[in-house]
């Protein structure tokens, strides 16, 4: 595998981003491992996520799971399914849609939790079921 160089406006990206969070005293830790069979990914930040907010992803990760064994997962996107409420797990749903078109379960394979001081994700894509996917 060789490293790939950044342009300089994506190193400016970053750059930018990595200045917000120091001046937020911000910590975020990401490590991608990868294997033969799997690409692993984990993501921690300093932000806990309040229990509500817990149970409003929990509940809307499983309205998108029964519309995916209704093979509706698409219509979990529709403005009739989300709330008002900020982004109502969106962004998870999103990643969990990922899953679900590589023919996975996202809750056997994407989980997350929260301690008292920070949120923890983790992410694995097995390799195999990556390369099947058509891009």
């Amino acid at each position: 595998m060789r490293k790939l160089e950044l342009r300089k406006d994506e190193r400016v990206l970053l750059q930018s981003i990595r200045d917000e969070i120091k001046k937020d005293e911000r910590k975020i830790s990401l490590k991608i491992r990868v294997d033969k069979d799997m690409i692993s990914i984990r993501l921690r930040n300093d932000s806990p996520i309040m229990d509500i907010d817990m149970e409003r992803i929990r509940e809307s990760r499983e309205k998108h799971y029964h519309l995916y064994l209704e093979g509706k997962s698409s219509d979990f996107f529709r403005p009739e399914f989300l709330d008002e409420k900020e982004s109502a797990g969106f962004g998870i749903a999103m990643i969990d849609e990922g899953y679900y078109n590589m023919k996975l379960n996202p809750m056997e394979y994407f989980t997350y939790i929260q301690g008292q001081h920070a949120t923890t994700v983790y992410m694995n894509y097995p390799i195999e079921a990556l390369c099947s996917m058509d891009f």
